[in-house]
């Protein structure tokens, strides 16, 4: 993987500064709200069964996305506010968690539909229905989508994109465009 630290003036816009606060405050109502969720999940013992564990981990997986959202969009404000555009590191940290965290979060919708349909279809089978199978289920789809990212980030597919303040993986076609098109969909 190669690092290049290009300085880039693009044009700025005066709308950038006041759409970083809005998608901040945003960012921050997505974190408060999944951690009131999750601690509600965790200090109430009558939400100790299998579809709130599934429900914790949907919200687990946005409090991780939006935290990471957050520092996006607080490296963005700070870049715009001093009008500086180059790449930085922790730029392809955080698109690495950002993949990640997607990933996760509707992997977890996908096992809360399973579950759903599990008990309604295979309502004899217990063992589908439960905490161990479920709990499989989830840790797979984590350690899944955790090791998803890293071929994009060590060949060198996440790019910082000047004109978006962002990096990610730009569209074009490549090997790796199709692989993602394949672990995206092929659910």
């Amino acid at each position: 993987m190669t690092l290049q630290n290009n300085s880039i003036s693009p044009e700025f816009k005066s709308w950038f500064i006041p759409l970083d606060i809005l998608n901040m405050i945003c960012c921050i109502i997505a974190v408060i709200l999944a951690l009131i969720f999750l601690l509600a999940i965790i200090f109430d013992k009558a939400c100790y069964r299998v579809p709130m564990l599934l429900v914790a981990n949907s919200c687990l997986a946005e409090l991780i996305f939006s935290s990471d959202m957050l520092a996006t969009v607080l490296f963005r404000l700070h870049n715009d506010l001093k009008q500086i555009y180059f790449y930085d590191s922790f730029c392809i940290l955080m698109t690495f968690i950002a993949y990640m965290t997607v990933g996760i979060q509707n992997y977890s919708y996908l096992l809360q539909a399973i579950y759903r349909y599990i008990l309604i279809v295979y309502s004899p089978r217990l063992f589908y229905r439960s905490v161990r199978f479920q709990t499989f289920l989830i840790s797979l789809t984590w350690i899944c989508c955790i090791i998803y990212p890293i071929p994009l980030v060590f060949t060198g597919q996440i790019k910082y994109l000047a004109h978006e303040q962002l990096c990610q993986m730009p569209l074009e076609l490549s090997f790796l465009t199709i692989f993602n098109i394949f672990i995206y969909f092929q659910c």
